[in-house]
């Protein structure tokens, strides 16, 4: 009998389907969490079957899954496009068993439901839920969406899989920085400091006397950078600047790197601040700020100089991190410069190795020092030199001829996305403008809205907020990538059973 490590490894379809059976428990598990607010809100417990069933359907066929294919078996092996099959195969199942409460639920049409559920997984924070008559188990189930969405469903299955394949997934899903050696560890080390800050939001959301649940809900959506509330008028309806400045600390917390944010904890501030990406960032949010509340003041939008920049910081910071928190009635009433502001910001978005979305700002760094390196050697100074190199955590790194030609391809399929989700937008009888922006919160995974999408958008603009949400937090390529080798592995096992 052969032991573990001399078994023909399991690969391909088989591999795939028993990873995603393995998530698909786990998705299971998690939908029923939303139970534990009956026990506050009893009378809410006629919506129970709505939670209880998809969750158990789906830990049923996740088992099934898990059972059929890899249970057993020693040795699994996930090869880098396996890992993009089954982070775009377990994002696809937990949209659709996130979205069934609200429909078995009555709560949301499909298309509505099916939005709603791919918003609060990519922590972009688009809402077409009233929360003011809102059931609260499902305010506690669009927040856990954000808690589980924000880390990256697939971090949590990392933290159960062995090192070498855990890898392969956790790479898949966007992350790339390894805080301690081993993949396993990356990943709780990430989890434990991301559940941190979120008790430490809603500790300090407290003691700004705001109210338990709001707390709670808020606390997770600032860190993921999701963006879903429980009031109306967002962060603009507690009318109170310490819960604003609670808020941009905690935004900015979630939208930093993860192995910054490590390094941080472990008192290493001369490699955490020594990080070129940051400073970017920081050099971003103030210009813009300042630059902003320059004309809210000259627009006549601020009483007064204070105002303008509280207002332009907030909006700033909210939007950079993509976390889409307002304190604006309307982004509508903007003057249009700072509009065009912000539409910069969500293209840009935050730091690579966050829960914060847009094309980051470590791939415009690459993009513009690549440009600036060639254009001199184009115009004669420094011939021959085709290198450019960014610090990263105290390193001074050289960007290899590889990376970069990804980033100009990342860019280029966005560019793509951003101007064919536009042109879908305006169909619907929206202005160009505004086309431009709510698409560029959609792909952004921001979260702030100009008007475009609401509960009554037409079906078609719902599922291009859906493929833009999902597209932006799976950054393109391991979507097609991850739907590719699904349809070639199913191709393999159809031609292996004939």
């Amino acid at each position: 009998m052969l032991r573990a490590s001399e078994e023909k490894p399991v690969t391909g379809i088989r591999a795939i389907c028993g990873y995603i059976g393995i998530v698909c428990m786990l998705i299971g598990l998690l939908a029923l969490v939303p139970l534990l607010s009956l026990l506050r809100y009893a009378w809410e417990s006629v919506f129970a079957p709505a939670f209880i069933f998809p969750g158990i359907a789906c830990m049923i066929v996740g088992y099934t899954l898990y059972f059929v294919t890899i249970r057993g078996c020693g040795n699994v092996e996930l090869r880098r496009r396996d890992g993009a099959a089954v982070v775009f195969g377990t994002w696809v199942c937990a949209i659709i068993v996130y979205a069934l409460p609200f429909v078995l639920g009555k709560q949301l049409t499909v298309s509505q439901a099916v939005f709603e559920a791919t918003s609060g997984l990519t922590t972009t924070g688009l809402s077409i839920v009233d929360v003011t008559s809102c059931p609260n188990i499902y305010l506690v189930h669009r927040t856990l969406m954000h808690y589980f969405g924000g880390i990256g469903l697939l971090l949590v299955l990392t933290c159960i899989v062995n090192d070498t394949q855990g890898l392969s997934i956790y790479h898949a899903e966007g992350h790339t920085d390894r805080l301690l050696p081993s993949s396993l560890k990356t990943a709780r080390a990430v989890l434990v400091i991301y559940t941190a800050a979120i008790l430490g939001g809603i500790v300090a959301y407290r003691a700004c006397s705001m109210p338990l649940f709001d707390a709670f809900a808020t606390s997770v959506s600032a860190v993921s950078t999701g963006g879903f509330v429980v009031d109306a008028d967002s962060i603009g309806g507690y009318h109170s600047a310490a819960i604003e400045i609670v808020s941009i600390v905690l935004m900015l917390v979630g939208a930093t790197n993860f192995l910054q944010n490590f390094l941080i904890v472990h008192g290493r501030f001369s490699e955490a601040l020594h990080h070129e990406e940051s400073r970017a960032w920081f050099l971003t949010i103030a210009a813009v700020s300042l630059i902003g509340s320059f004309v809210l003041v000259a627009a006549g939008s601020a009483s007064s100089w204070g105002d303008a920049l509280r207002t332009s910081l907030f909006q700033a910071v909210s939007i950079i991190t993509t976390t889409g928190f307002q304190t604006i009635p309307s982004f509508a009433a903007l003057p249009s410069t700072l509009v065009f502001l912000f539409v910069l910001l969500m293209l840009v978005g935050s730091e690579a190795g966050s829960t914060a979305g847009g094309m980051k700002m470590y791939r415009v760094l690459v993009m513009s020092k690549s440009l600036v390196w060639m254009m001199k050697s184009e115009f004669g100074h420094r011939r021959g030199v085709r290198t450019c190199k960014i610090v990263r955590f105290g390193k001074k790194l050289e960007c290899s001829r590889e990376e970069r030609r990804d980033v100009a391809v990342f860019c280029g399929l966005y560019a793509s996305a951003f101007i064919v989700g536009s042109f879908i937008f305006t169909l619907s009888g929206c202005s160009f403008g505004d086309a431009v922006f709510e698409f560029a919160s959609c792909l952004g995974n921001v979260g702030v809205s100009i008007g475009v999408i609401t509960p009554d958008s037409p079906d078609f603009v719902l599922w291009t907020g859906i493929a833009g949400m999902f597209l932006g937090r799976l950054e393109i390529v391991p979507v097609f990538m991850g739907a590719k080798r699904l349809l070639d592995a199913t191709r393999e096992w159809r031609n292996l059973e004939r």
